[in-house]
């Protein structure tokens, strides 16, 4: 009897590493293709985040006064046609406003993944035009 209690044990241990290894590859890759867009996205313009919150400590909380916010800093980066928002340390936002740089995204196969965003629009505005 305890023969068989021991080497349920054993198997137990056994499938509770292998997955717990499995889970923590998982996170690693995920997490070195997250700083590896971090890494390309620190190059983008905009106002410089705090380290854990990004700039949703600059946000204003009035609708208006988060618009003026926005066409401040849009007008801030003019000249180079877009500028990069965080929220937090690991979402951004990259606001563009020059045809093109539109252009050259809407246009690129590259970059296919939707964000949360589109995620959250699609079922309220479809799959017309503007999100097509």
């Amino acid at each position: 009897m305890e023969s068989t209690t021991e080497s349920s044990a054993w198997i137990a241990v056994a499938v509770f590493s292998s997955c717990s290894f499995l889970v923590i590859c998982y996170v690693t890759v995920l997490f070195r293709k997250k700083l590896q867009s971090l890494k390309s996205l620190s190059q983008c313009p905009g106002p410089k985040p705090v380290l854990l919150f990004g700039n949703a400590l600059q946000f204003k909380r009035d609708n208006a006064e988060f618009y003026d916010q926005i066409m401040q800093w849009s007008k801030e980066n003019w000249s180079k046609g877009m500028f990069c928002m965080w929220f937090g340390p690991f979402h951004s936002m990259v606001v563009i406003f020059k045809p093109e740089l539109v252009e050259t995204i809407l246009s690129s196969n590259r970059q296919i993944t939707k964000s949360l965003e589109y995620n959250l629009l699609e079922p309220w505005l479809g799959t017309g035009l503007l999100l097509r």
